[in-house]
């Protein structure tokens, strides 16, 4: 494989990707990416926590909520999710956090790009951690 090609796999998604539900006999089914270089995780914030404000160069993120709601900022504006399937697409270098409300939040974090955990800026931090 060229490393051209590599590089265009492993590229950060620029745009809100498609969610495709289907109906089917039995119901529906939600096809959240396909044939993309993905990474996936259930995050969990409890009540009154929040992530550091951060950026990554790598990758772009879909954040969907399992159960809950959180706030998310997102370069400074502040985005309510609340309930199963609200989602937010955060781009490549945008600064982003989540803020837990008064009960613990899942969320799902679909990672388009390369994942590395150090590709990771963060600027403001609740637990002392900020690089900025």
């Amino acid at each position: 494989m060229s490393e051209e090609l590599k590089a265009a796999i492993n590229a950060p998604r620029s745009i809100v990707p498609e969610i495709v539900v289907d109906k089917r006999l039995w119901g529906s089914q939600t096809q959240l990416t396909l044939n993309e270089s993905t990474s996936v995780a259930f995050l969990n914030v409890q009540p009154h926590q929040a992530l550091s404000e951060q950026s990554h160069k790598l990758r772009s993120e879909l954040w969907i909520v399992v159960n809950g709601e959180m706030d998310v900022e997102l370069d400074g504006e502040i985005i309510r999710l609340s309930g199963f399937g609200a989602r937010v697409f955060i781009p490549a270098g945008a600064h982003h956090r989540a803020y837990g409300l008064d009960a613990e939040c899942t969320y799902m974090e679909i990672a388009y790009g390369h994942y590395d955990s150090n590709d990771i800026v963060r600027y403001k931090d609740m637990y002392n951690r900020a690089d900025a």
